[in-house]
């Protein structure tokens, strides 16, 4: 092999080598912060956003990396805690309503094969009063006997606009194991 080759293949690698490790690194840490242009903004040590002008990202730093985060319309990303309970994050959306009216559109109804149990709290959220609403629903007629979830629905209004956060769990008294993480969670939250 002659000096020439040696030294095309130097190069080759020196560029492949560069090429992955910008790859990713930039999948590590590829965008601003989410909502640098529209006001909503969150980033924590278990959950961030990030966005360009073709994606939104969720970067689920200790969630359960194994679980495959779903994009819609309606909400920013789903994710899963280790012990399998679950967290919503939605997209603002405009509104003409107060959060505690927003949070009364929440409250669960007894209607059918579901009751649920429930109180509602207010809850500093991004520097505004926001509520809490915590509930065990009940459903019955299934064959295994009654089925029981648990979520925690966090709503806020700021400048016109509604966000609403939701953790969930198909267990009772599951979702307190994660309340040190939800509330690192919560309390990241920032709109500008």
């Amino acid at each position: 092999m002659g000096h020439m080759e040696k030294l095309r293949i130097l190069w080759v690698s020196i560029g492949l080598f560069i090429a992955v490790y910008g790859s990713i690194s930039g999948y590590s840490h590829p965008f601003e912060a989410y909502g640098t242009d529209n006001g909503f903004s969150y980033n924590s040590d278990y959950l961030s956003f990030s966005h360009n002008f073709l994606y939104d990202f969720a970067h689920i730093n200790k969630l359960d990396p194994s679980y495959n985060s779903s994009y819609n319309y309606s909400y920013i990303v789903s994710a899963r805690f280790i012990n399998g309970d679950q967290i919503i994050v939605y997209r603002p959306i405009d509104t003409n309503l107060s959060a505690y009216e927003e949070a009364l559109k929440l409250e669960p109804k007894n209607i059918g094969n579901h009751s649920a149990d429930y109180t509602v709290d207010t809850i500093q959220i991004a520097n505004s009063t926001g509520y809490k609403i915590d509930s065990v629903n009940y459903y019955s007629g299934f064959n295994e006997g009654e089925f029981v979830s648990e979520s925690i629905d966090i709503v806020f209004v700021k400048n016109g606009k509604l966000y609403q956060i939701c953790f969930f769990s198909f267990e009772k008294d599951h979702l307190n194991q994660n309340q040190a993480n939800m509330d690192k969670i919560v309390n990241s939250f920032t709109v500008y």
